[in-house]
C-alpha cells in the first residue's frame, strides 16, 4: 500500500475490532 505500514496497521486492526465486534453479536444472539 502506498500508504504506508502505519496506515495499512491501523487499518487492518481498525477492521478485526469491527469483524471480532460482528461475530460476538452473532454468537450472543444465537447462544
Amino acid at each position: 500500500m502506498l500508504g504506508g505500514d502505519w496506515t495499512d496497521g491501523t487499518m487492518t486492526d481498525f477492521k478485526w475490532r469491527h469483524f471480532q465486534g460482528d461475530v460476538i453479536l452473532w454468537a450472543v444472539r444465537w447462544y
